[in-house]
């Protein structure tokens, strides 16, 4: 493929991390407010079964973190087309194996809490319990796939820092975003706060990549492996 197409895909592909990062955060503020379930069991459990609950964590995590896999596989393209593709390529892989797992957990609270919250409803008030048991048992899946993806936001920050074309401030702030979200503690805050950061590094890495000439530069045309 001629260097321009790769450009032109990875001007449009860039945008993936961004718009990762504003879905996430759409979803956090959407259960922002919502019932605790140790204190309004009945109250969790009808916000829970709408089906706005459903497509909010559908959009705010499902789809966010699908988006996040296709903005970090964008991003090691860009860094290897500059000569840093060893450090990005590790970096990519961490990243998509701890967002696999994680969207290998994130079926729960998207399909199966719904159905338990309705079951709750319908008089079965164990299924909270049963919740509680699957959520436990995600726990090491959970811990696991944060610390990959955090260490892949880590690195990349670095190859970015380290290649001075994409501004400095953006790789800080994704290192930043990557610790956030990364914490294994349900908190609807973090959530927010790690979706902001990750939009402004996302949408701010794009920007940079936009403002680039469509065309590889005489620099890049023979980079360096890293």
């Amino acid at each position: 493929m001629p260097p321009q197409n790769i450009s032109g895909l990875t001007r449009i592909g860039i945008w993936a991390l961004p718009l990762a990062g504003l879905l996430s955060l759409i979803g956090g503020l959407a259960s922002l407010g919502s019932p605790d379930p140790g204190v309004d069991p009945r109250g969790a459990a009808q916000a829970a079964s709408s089906s706005g609950f459903v497509l909010s964590q559908f959009v705010g995590n499902v789809l966010a973190v699908t988006l996040a896999i296709f903005g970090v596989i964008v991003l090691f393209a860009y860094l290897a087309n500059i000569g840093w593709g060893r450090l990005a390529a590790v970096a990519m892989i961490l990243c998509i194996l701890g967002f696999g797992m994680l969207l290998s957990f994130l079926g729960i609270p998207t399909y199966v809490i719904p159905a338990l919250s309705r079951a709750y409803l319908g008089g079965q008030h164990d299924a909270f319990e049963v919740a509680g048991a699957i959520f436990g048992s995600a726990s090491p899946i959970i811990i696991v796939a944060s610390l990959l993806y955090f260490l892949g936001f880590l690195i990349f920050s670095v190859a970015i820092w380290r290649s001075g074309v994409l501004p400095r401030g953006a790789a800080v702030l994704l290192a930043i975003a990557g610790l956030v979200l990364a914490v294994p503690v349900p908190s609807q805050i973090l959530t927010i706060v790690g979706s902001v950061l990750l939009l402004v590094a996302g949408g701010w890495i794009a920007l940079s990549v936009m403002r680039e000439p469509s065309g590889p530069s005489e620099a890049q045309a023979q980079p360096r492996v890293r």
